[in-house]
């Protein structure tokens, strides 16, 4: 365990390495971006000796948004930036800096908060923190506990004091000797050193302890990207220690507070707002309205989460077999239309988790089991990893920069503009939408290019139109089942009426009084009878309004059904082959389905024929794998 820790002189760094190669881990956890090159150093010399640590790195801030001008700060931003990728697993204290860290360490996040023990002992040789200001029961007592670093803010809690005069405030610290001073004159300058004390520090065992007889806790943090994600250990201690808290309007930290009730939010930097603050929780009626329910201190406690710790190593030490040699290719879905294909019928390697990972460990080795996969993975659904990551495009990164390809398999909605889509698409009319939707829905469309463009991925679009309309974009067909191929619709007999299966989820709603004329003039048609059992169906009517052909379809032909719908131009232009779809519209559409059943029985055999070849030829498992390869060899 390397300790958080500022910028190492090389000498100190050099025997560091020395002495953790000497101890010959089998896991090297650091704390903090500064001790990673040092813990790379030391792996990479215990690799050369034939072991195989793993490295953790445990984040306790967030650096890339940090502008701090200090060596050492930007020391630790570079380190995050270069270095975070090459370890084995990122811990985060909370979800904030993990979802930060995700696209900076282009590595999957894990929260693992550090809370206090919910058990808290006295500390040897101390009184707790009022009695050992001095001060009565009644006498207003803030607490700040904690660094006092001039961007957190504890010249607003001392200023604040001359708005409050019975009020005293406690900073416990360990300043330097210089931020002693400053501290100290600014209290002298506001004749206030009879009300602000200056405490040491007690053991971590003992905080919770040492806090409880205060009034309040103070955060003070001043506004930036940093702050703005943190959620600090004192948050949890002064609610497990049962005393309400003020905090600075940094996000993070005002939605915990707000969201649980414990405490009042003040805007950062002001002192007349943070006494408002204060007073209104002094000024509570009900002691007990700002104390953090049992139930909230179990949740925030170290007992809570020390086991995902402990099960999160266990799950790194079973993984450190080297990753699979060869291709290591993902083919994923962002759309949930994708997820109900049968990729599996279809002959790919399918890996999709049995749930969502419901907590840490269970999400670690959901993930460690997935990027170590090789071959072809398809992830079915939104986002397997959405119990982590919610955006389905950060996840694709997620996916991305674990492979050495990755192919997603995307519907144009996903992959287009709204301008652009309706020019495509026949009924997909996006006009009467609200600016704001369709902004939004640009904006989506726009990010997911850039993913793709960034991470070099290459969409599969099923209908082949768009590979003219979508960047680096490949026609890959829909599969049919294996089962569709072997169920095998029956072949018309001569004399045979036709019988015809409408399927009607694929109708737009503004065929809907067509399709009820339909089904009445079938009753007046001795040549063709509507069913409702798809698989006795001779022909089956798809999408009439779109312009293309899905699921449905491939699987009607793979039972050697006759299709009927509608093709764009330039859609069966792009198609293989001559496609045996027969081309209709609503207005015609009973008119077309009268003139296949007159024909010679003959010709409707050879049209079933015709669909169930072309099935074979372009939507197989072999076929679809075929064109597969040939995608894998032109972008490899």
């Amino acid at each position: 365990m390397l300790p958080q820790t500022g910028h190492l002189t090389q000498d100190y760094a050099d025997a560091l390495v020395d002495q953790v190669v000497a101890l010959k881990p089998d896991i090297i956890h650091i704390h903090d971006a500064f001790m990673l090159p040092t813990a790379l150093k030391a792996r990479d010399s215990l690799r050369a000796q034939g072991s195989a640590p793993r490295l953790v790195y445990d984040a306790h801030e967030f650096w890339r948004p940090r502008r701090d001008a200090a060596i050492s700060m930007i020391g630790a931003r570079d380190a995050e930036a270069k270095l975070a990728r090459h370890t084995d697993a990122v811990i985060a204290v909370n979800k904030e800096i993990s979802a930060g860290l995700h696209d900076s360490t282009e590595r999957l996040t894990l929260v693992v908060p550090n809370g206090p023990s919910s058990t808290s002992i006295p500390a040897p040789g101390r009184e707790d923190i009022r009695t050992e200001a001095g001060l009565g029961p009644n006498v207003p007592l803030l607490v700040y506990s904690g660094h006092v670093g001039e961007k957190r803010g504890v010249e607003t809690a001392i200023e604040a004091l001359t708005h409050l005069p019975d009020a005293h405030l406690v900073l416990v610290s360990a300043p330097s000797r210089t931020r002693a001073r400053e501290l100290s004159e600014r209290i002298a300058a506001l004749a206030l050193k009879d009300r602000v004390h200056f405490h040491a520090y007690v053991p971590a065992a003992s905080v919770t302890w040492y806090l409880r007889t205060a009034d309040i806790g103070l955060h003070t943090l001043l506004r930036g990207p940093n702050h703005d994600n943190a959620i600090p250990t004192k948050i949890a201690e002064y609610a497990t220690a049962g005393i309400p808290l003020a905090v600075s309007d940094c996000p993070a930290q005002a939605e915990f507070v707000t969201d649980h009730g414990i405490g009042e939010v003040f805007t950062a930097g002001d002192p007349e707002s943070l006494a408002q603050a204060v007073s209104t929780i002094l000024a509570s009626s009900d002691a007990s309205r700002y104390k953090a329910s049992p139930e909230l201190q179990r949740s925030i406690s170290w007992e809570s989460h020390e086991q995902n710790l402990v099960d999160a190593y266990q799950n790194v030490l079973e993984h450190q077999a080297a990753p699979p040699q060869g291709a290591r290719t993902a083919v994923a879905t962002i759309s949930t239309q994708e997820a109900t294909l049968d990729w599996a019928g279809s002959g790919f390697s399918v890996r999709t988790p049995a749930r969502k990972p419901q907590d840490t460990v269970s999400a670690l080795r959901l993930y460690s089991d997935l990027i170590q996969s090789s071959d072809t993975l398809v992830q079915a659904g939104v986002n397997v990893l959405d119990a982590l990551e919610p955006d389905a495009l950060k996840a694709l990164q997620l996916i991305a920069v674990n492979r050495e390809r990755t192919l997603l398999m995307a519907r144009a909605g996903d992959l287009l503009s709204p301008n652009t889509l309706t020019s495509i698409e026949e009924h997909a009319d996006v006009h009467h939408w609200s600016t704001k939707r369709r902004r939004e829905w640009s904006e989506r469309s726009d990010r997911l290019t850039a993913v793709i463009n960034g991470h070099r991925i290459v969409p599969l679009v099923r209908d082949p139109e768009l590979v003219d309309h979508v960047a680096q974009s490949a026609w890959l067909p829909l599969p049919a089942a294996q089962e569709k191929f072997d169920s095998g619709a029956p072949l018309r007999a001569d004399g045979e009426t036709l019988r015809v299966y409408i399927a009607a989820d694929h109708l737009a709603p503004i065929w809907r009084e067509s399709l009820e004329a339909l089904t009445s003039q079938a009753a007046q048609h001795a040549a063709f009878t509507l069913v409702e059992d798809v698989s006795v169906a001779h022909a089956v009517v798809g999408d009439c309004a779109n312009g293309t052909y899905r699921q449905t379809e491939v699987d009607a032909m793979a039972r050697g059904q006759i299709v009927i719908g509608h093709l764009r131009n330039e859609t069966r232009a792009a198609l293989p082959g001559d496609v045996p779809l027969i081309e209709t519209r609503m207005a015609t559409l009973t008119e077309d389905i009268d003139r296949i059943a007159r024909e010679v029985w003959i010709s409707t055999v050879e049209r079933q024929r015709a669909s169930h070849q072309y099935a074979l030829n372009w939507h197989s498992a072999e076929a679809v794998q075929a064109l597969l390869r040939d995608v894998l060899t032109a972008h490899h």
